[in-house]
C-alpha cells in the first residue's frame, strides 16, 4: 500500500509539471515571462478542493504553531492518503485535457474549472 501512495504521488508530481507546460500555451499566458505565480494559485486551489477546508486549515495550523516546517509540502504529509493522491492525479489530467481540448484558454477559465471539478 505504500509503494502505492508513493507512485501516485510522484505520478501527481510529473503530471503537475506537465500541468505547467500546458499552462504556459494557454492564449492569454503565451506572451507573458513567468507563469509562476499562476503555477502557485492553480497549485494552491487544487489542494484546497482536494484536501477541503478542515484539513488544509490542521495542516495550516501545524505550519503555523512549528509542528510542520513552513515549506513542507503536504503531499509528503500524514494528510495525504491515497484517495487524496489519486484526486490529485485525476484533476490535473483533467485539466491538461480541457487546456489541450481548448476548452479551458485563461487563468480565470482554468480556476473556473478547478471549482467545478468532482
Amino acid at each position: 500500500m505504500y509503494n502505492e501512495i508513493l507512485k501516485s504521488r510522484d505520478d501527481g508530481g510529473n503530471d503537475f509539471k506537465e500541468l505547467n507546460h500546458y499552462l504556459n500555451k494557454m492564449r492569454d499566458r503565451e506572451n507573458c515571462k513567468d507563469n509562476r505565480g499562476l503555477f502557485i494559485q492553480v497549485a494552491s486551489k487544487l489542494r484546497f478542493k482536494i484536501f477541503g477546508s478542515k484539513i488544509m486549515e490542521k495542516f495550516n495550523k501545524d505550519k503555523e504553531s512549528g509542528i510542520l516546517h513552513t515549506n513542507f509540502n503536504i503531499w509528503n504529509s500524514k494528510y495525504a492518503n491515497s484517495v487524496h493522491q489519486d484526486k490529485r492525479v485525476k484533476y490535473e489530467n483533467l485539466l491538461i485535457n480541457y487546456i489541450q481540448m481548448d476548452f479551458v484558454s485563461s487563468k480565470d477559465e482554468i480556476y473556473k474549472a478547478i471549482e467545478k471539478l468532482i
